[in-house]
């Protein structure tokens, strides 16, 4: 059994349907990104990256579903997790668990798509095109229908850093009115694109 139909073999039996089908629209979404807005040197290397992306975008609510508990168990052995910055943060356990569950279970050692699972659901200083593409495609999948969600689509067509940047801030307000905290590689990665960001 190749990779990828292993890994939606464990999604099937271990995601609720709704979270499966979500799953494959981030997937179909994240690719159909690639074509408006990334640039390669050669078909090879497009090829490379988009494999990265299908892996990352089927993987990264692969944990949705595990009580936190075990989440927050799990989390004590990734050296990469600051966790007095997620302890107060249990909604985004997952992002950091399915990095773990990539290499536990899939034999998935890329840190690329490791990075990019990890901070899928909160961004990060220093994003790469992959972690973007995983967080965005994540955000303004078909299914999402949040009432800002049509102006970071309309965003995303300006460039992945536009998409992200406004999907940043709409979670940093969102967050907000809420009342929940906000997770400091949230506002990091927005500063990191306001500071750096090619718009």
């Amino acid at each position: 059994m190749g990779l990828v139909r292993k890994i939606k073999h464990h999604l099937k039996q271990n995601l609720q349907k709704d979270r499966y089908k979500h799953t494959l629209r981030v997937r179909r979404t994240a690719l159909d990104l690639i074509e408006g807005h990334v640039r390669f040197s050669s078909d090879q290397a497009k090829k490379k990256f988009r494999r990265k992306v299908s892996l990352a975008a089927l993987l990264h609510d692969v944990d949705k579903g595990t009580d936190p508990a075990q989440l927050w168990l799990k989390l004590q052995g990734d050296p990469q997790v600051r966790l007095d910055d997620i302890k107060d943060s249990r909604e985004i356990w997952h992002a950091f668990s399915a990095a773990l569950t990539a290499t536990a279970e899939f034999g998935i050692t890329d840190p690329e798509i490791l990075d990019a699972l990890r901070y899928h659901s909160t961004g990060r200083m220093g994003m790469t095109t992959l972690d973007k593409m995983i967080y965005l495609a994540d955000y303004i999948e078909p299914g999402r229908d949040f009432p800002q969600v049509a102006e970071i689509r309309t965003a995303a067509t300006g460039g992945i850093n536009c998409g992200c940047l406004c999907a940043l801030e709409h979670s940093i307000a969102h967050l907000k009115t809420k009342g929940v905290k906000i997770s400091p590689y949230t506002i990091e990665a927005r500063k990191d694109l306001l500071d750096h960001g090619i718009f």
